[in-house]
């Protein structure tokens, strides 16, 4: 099988390899897509803790499992299957407390696991016993099956703000969005499931805006000017938000975000920033005079891929449209060239294209 490994200096080798065997509890799945990741993006340029040279990356991934080995009673041959990422060690307090994404285990596809930017996956027995993997539902293509992940991680990101405003109609919370990629965009195509208010998505680049808005969803785009005031901009069509979420990994629109703070206010910083980042200096008189809530929101849990794959098999929503560029396995750097450039939304690899 081929490989796509990499390796430090945002260097991305194809390399061969006998396809693996499965083991006990182990399965083998042959992929058949793998959408890149804002993730996989900041690995290729600043490395990862986690990630060791020579990795396979890749956690948002489909296909179909083509052996299994000995004592795998949940899952068959011929499976059409959805893989997510964060892997739960599923004792710790955490684990079995309900929030597993807060495992200090903290092990996943695409970090610790091979991931999917290869022909072959090979699943661990924890992946396999305890991981987010779902069947996909007859009429789901394998491409739309790879958005449970993100979408996973974007169900996460309300559960962490809906409840601190259930004292709040759900069509009186307003939603404001920084970052019209393929993360604000779910956040957008979900707002509307939830049953929220007016949706507002910021982002400078104007393209994407008139994309999520040809997906008919209900929003109002705004185009961000760079190098003005986006809290002037803000306040023309949404002065006073209830959810904010930073879908981006920069400071500046956590700073824009904080400045939104008015009474019950309650943000989630969702994207997460290089650590080489700049630190953001938090007036907290603000979050106390004004009972605003903060919080952030880091991966999903198996049950939220769950709700992800359940959502994706019976909205009517277009999130299939999300995906704008597919790509071999071979032209892997093409892929994340086109990604690094903010060309469409999601930009997808299929290894067997």
């Amino acid at each position: 099988m081929i490989s796509a490994r990499f390796y430090s200096n945002q260097r991305i080798v194809l390399e061969h390899a006998p396809i693996p065997e499965p083991g006990q509890g182990e399965v083998l799945v042959r992929v058949a897509a793998c959408c890149v990741c804002g993730s996989d993006l900041r690995t290729y340029h600043h490395g990862n803790p986690r990630v060791k040279e020579g990795a396979v990356l890749g956690h948002e991934l489909s296909g179909t499992i083509v052996k299994i080995g000995a004592g795998v009673e949940k899952f068959r041959v011929d499976d059409r299957v959805a893989i997510g990422a964060d892997i739960p060690c599923g004792s710790c307090q955490w684990c079995i407390g309900g929030n597993p994404n807060n495992c200090a285990t903290n092990l996943a596809i695409g970090y610790q696991f091979s991931g999917g930017f290869s022909e072959y996956i090979l699943l661990d027995k924890r992946v396999v016993s305890i991981g987010p993997i779902a069947r996909i539902a007859n009429g789901i293509d394998f491409a739309k099956a790879t958005l449970a992940e993100p979408l996973a991680c974007c169900i996460n990101g309300y559960e962490r703000l809906l409840p601190a405003m259930a004292d709040f109609p759900r069509e009186a919370l307003s939603v404001v969005i920084f970052g019209a990629g393929p993360i604000g965009s779910m956040l957008a195509l979900l707002a509307e499931s939830y049953g929220l208010g007016q949706v507002v998505v910021l982002d400078p680049v104007e393209d994407r805006l008139a994309k999520l808005l040809e997906l008919g969803i209900a929003v109002k785009g705004v185009r961000l000017d760079a190098q003005g005031d986006w809290i002037r901009q803000l306040d023309a069509v949404a002065p006073h938000p209830r959810l904010v979420f930073t879908a981006c990994s920069t400071v500046d629109a956590q700073i824009a975000a904080l400045r939104t703070v008015g009474p019950r206010t309650a943000i989630n910083f969702f994207g997460g920033l290089p650590s080489t980042s700049a630190k953001l200096a938090l007036d907290s008189n603000l979050i106390h005079y004004q009972q605003a809530f903060v919080t952030g929101s880091h991966g999903s849990t198996p049950k939220q891929f769950t709700a992800a794959m359940n959502w994706i098999s019976q909205t009517i929503l277009p999130i299939e449209q999300l995906i704008t560029h597919r790509f071999p396995l071979t032209s892997i750097e093409d892929a994340f060239k086109n990604s690094l450039n903010r060309t469409g939304l999601k930009t997808l690899i299929q290894p067997n294209l």
